[in-house]
């Protein structure tokens, strides 16, 4: 693989592992979102703005020698503080990412592993939120504020951060990321959703699979 290429993929994991802001911003404890006024005194957490659902999702990435697209799908319950994210190579299940509440596991179907990863603070997928991007990168002009888009059938919130390597493009809906665009001069990322189901998710998603062995 050419430099430029791994250089490319260098910044999609680099963002994605900021949770999309500079400063490590939205990377901040979903505590910080919690609801008050439970009539037992407690609160509940929220992640996303909608209870549960699946969201569909296809991903390019292209470069000078790499060409690459595949589906994903994301369950979600709890309002999000349950994930869990199932990657297909094809229409064959390869890996699924998740959290159960209170543990991250990474799954390989292929082998029938499953790997405890950390705590589930902040689930499998970034939250989307333009009011944790820092106001001095608003200012400075490194955040935009871009027009709304519809994706998925849903109106999106949008906005565009700019560094000295790369650009990156997020759409959100419900404090869903719905979009995230990645561009370099190494090639372009692109992780659209495709379709949205709102509705109950078994209950199955969320725990691990019988019969794997876990490491």
């Amino acid at each position: 693989m050419k430099s430029t290429t791994i250089l490319f993929f260098a910044v999609v994991l680099f963002i994605s592992a900021c949770n999309n802001i500079p400063g490590n911003k939205q990377s901040m404890d979903v505590m910080e979102n919690m609801d008050e006024g439970n009539v037992d005194g407690s609160v509940t957490i929220k992640k996303y703005l909608i209870k549960s659902g699946v969201i569909t999702y296809e991903t390019r990435m292209k470069t000078l020698s790499v060409d690459l697209k595949y589906k994903s799908m994301v369950y979600f319950d709890n309002f999000g503080m349950k994930e869990c994210k199932d990657t297909y190579d094809g229409n064959e299940l390869g890996e699924s990412y998740l959290s159960d509440g209170k543990y991250l596991y990474q799954v390989s179907h292929k082998t029938k592993e499953v790997y405890k990863t950390g705590a589930a603070t902040h689930g499998t997928e970034p939250k989307f939120n333009w009011d944790k991007v820092s106001q001095k990168d608003k200012d400075s002009g490194i955040a935009i504020k871009l027009p709304h888009e519809i994706i998925a059938g849903k109106d999106c919130e949008v906005y565009l951060i700019k560094t000295d390597i790369a650009t990156a493009k997020y759409a959100g809906w419900k404090n869903i990321s719905m979009l995230l665009e990645v561009k370099s001069a190494g090639g372009t990322s692109v992780l659209k959703a495709i379709e949205v189901e709102i509705g109950p998710v078994p209950a199955e998603k969320f725990k691990l699979p019988a019969g794997y062995k876990l490491r």
